[in-house]
């Protein structure tokens, strides 16, 4: 953290490298659509050609050979276009249907029209990029200038980089390649010409950055970064702006922010979407009526709750499961079949959106003859996840609390082969966390059960005016050798907050060594 100029410092969401003398950077997904499909168009007297602006264009095909143990080798024939490798046609939905029957209807259709389809595929990854000069360059910047130089040629992975110097500037500086294409590329392009073809990058000055702002501040959390004026088309599927709004409101909770300020920071589970949501929860308390005894203890949760996803509590819980059923009310009657193939991202910004804004049409239930209001779907939703929570928890909302369903297992993986676990304890114990995706401290889930399956892989707070004060700590521990008194040694305390001392200096890291290492090349 940068104590001159900038006192508010300098906080690394989830990941960060550090040259030691001079600078500090973190990284934050900037969410780039780097990809774009085009359909494009087979001669059907020769399948090798693809038309373009009115001209026979020849496929290129490339044949890889991939060795299977056993001595059985696979061979598979790849096509290639100007744009990129022709990605479809290698699915034999006959011989796997059955398997999948469980997807619909409607999506085995959807991917056979896919695989007779000749799709093919662009993607920046495809185009040069040298992210190792990057990081190189960014280890030894000694100020912003050499940051930036080391950023221009971070091209495929599209990443928003904090920045913090020993001088007290701080800055952001979005790195990657943003495609210059006509339109958004969100769907499928026609191939048929070259209107829809990338025409290069935005150029590095184009990128969206900040240096030194007014605010003393500078965050990311995988939220969109540039503003509406911004002329280039970067993403849709950037995070909603809980983390990022939560992380900014404690960010201006202090003029001065110290190492504490930001262990609390990066700890913090106070929800600001259960924060946007449950009002409209608590507008149900109208229809007490129509509420059952279990239902009116849940809602009474809910108005003692200060939006702490506290693993000790049950309004987490119920949260989290009316976020489900909010969901599918307000959806699923106009999607059909295609509710189960629906990102949860563009769910998600529906729902901010209808709360942020105003209610339309998607709020009524096609399915049913009545004009239903946004108090109407939100009642349904709520006693739909009450009746839910009883019939798998239990009808006493004292064995709802969140810690209790939602928990953190750290897997190896082999860990789920019973006789291993037994033997050697591969995996971590289960932790019960707080939290959610919507919180600053992410515990992600994916799943009806609720186990955590994501969120930060390491958190570091530098301290920039000496560097030996800086703090860390990763979820696991050092060795990946499970004998090792390294493995797993990280585990409590990342669960529970706490952080080691990071040492950067000769003199820290020789006080600091239990082992060393030895490698003796050739012998």
């Amino acid at each position: 953290m940068s104590q001159p100029r900038n006192a508010s410092g300098r906080w690394t969401w989830y990941a960060g490298v550090l040259q030691a003398y001079a600078d500090g950077w973190g990284l934050t997904n900037l969410r780039v659509d780097a990809i774009d499909l085009y359909s494009e168009t087979l001669n059907p007297e020769n399948s090798n050609q693809y038309l373009l602006n009115g001209q026979w264009r020849e496929v290129t095909n490339v044949t890889e050979i991939i060795s299977v143990k056993g001595g059985k080798n696979d061979t598979v024939n790849i096509r290639f276009t100007h744009r990129g490798p022709v990605i479809s046609g290698f699915i034999d939905l006959d011989r796997i249907s059955s398997k999948i029957k469980w997807l619909g209807f409607n999506y085995l259709r959807g991917l056979r029209d896919l695989e007779e389809m000749a799709l093919s595929m662009k993607w920046a990854g495809f185009d040069k990029g040298d992210e190792i000069r990057s990081v190189y360059l960014l280890n030894r910047a000694a100020g912003w200038d050499d940051f930036r130089e080391g950023l221009k040629t971070f091209r495929s992975l599209c990443q928003n980089f904090a920045y913090a110097d020993t001088e007290g500037n701080i800055g952001m500086y979005a790195g990657g390649g943003i495609p210059l294409r006509e339109g958004s590329g969100i769907m499928i392009r026609d191939g048929r010409t070259d209107q829809f073809d990338w025409k290069g990058y935005v150029s590095f000055a184009q990128m969206p950055f900040s240096l030194n702002p007014e605010n003393g501040t500078v965050a990311s959390a995988n939220n969109r970064t540039a503003g509406d004026d911004y002329p280039y088309f970067i993403s849709h599927s950037y995070d909603l702006p809980y983390r990022i709004n939560r992380i900014r409101e404690m960010l201006d909770e202090k003029k001065i922010l110290g190492i504490e300020n930001f262990k609390t920071m990066l700890a913090d589970q106070h929800s600001d979407y259960a924060r946007l949501v449950v009002p409209y929860i608590l507008r149900i308390d109208d229809r007490q009526g129509k509420l059952t005894s279990l239902e009116l203890q849940a809602l009474d949760a809910f108005r003692k709750w200060d939006y702490e996803m506290d693993p000790s509590l049950t309004a987490p819980t119920v949260f989290e499961i009316f976020r489900r059923y909010f969901m599918q009310n307000l959806l699923a009657d106009e999607l059909g079949g295609l509710y189960d193939q629906l990102w949860d991202i563009g769910g998600e910004f529906y729902i901010y959106r209808i709360l942020t804004g105003q209610p339309d049409r998607w709020v009524n239930n096609v399915n049913t003859t009545e004009q239903e209001t946004l108090d109407d779907i939100v009642l349904l939703s709520f006693s739909e996840a009450v009746r839910s929570l009883a019939r798998e928890y239990g009808s006493d909302p004292s064995g709802w609390s969140w810690g209790k369903i939602h928990t953190l297992t750290l897997m190896h993986p082999m860990g789920s082969v019973r006789i291993l676990q037994s033997l050697f304890k591969l995996n971590s114990p289960e932790y019960p966390v707080g939290g959610s995706d919507h919180t600053v401290c992410p515990y992600f889930t994916y799943k009806a059960d609720f186990k955590a399956v994501n969120g930060a892989s390491m958190r570091y707070i530098y301290n920039t005016a000496n560097w030996d004060e800086s703090i860390c700590v990763i979820p696991g521990g050092n060795s990946g050798v499970p004998w090792s008194e390294f493995y797993l040694s990280q585990a409590d305390a990342y669960v529970e907050g706490r952080f080691y001392k990071d040492h950067f200096s000769k003199e820290a890291v020789s006080a600091a060594t239990k082992y060393t290492l030895i490698l003796m090349p050739g012998q």
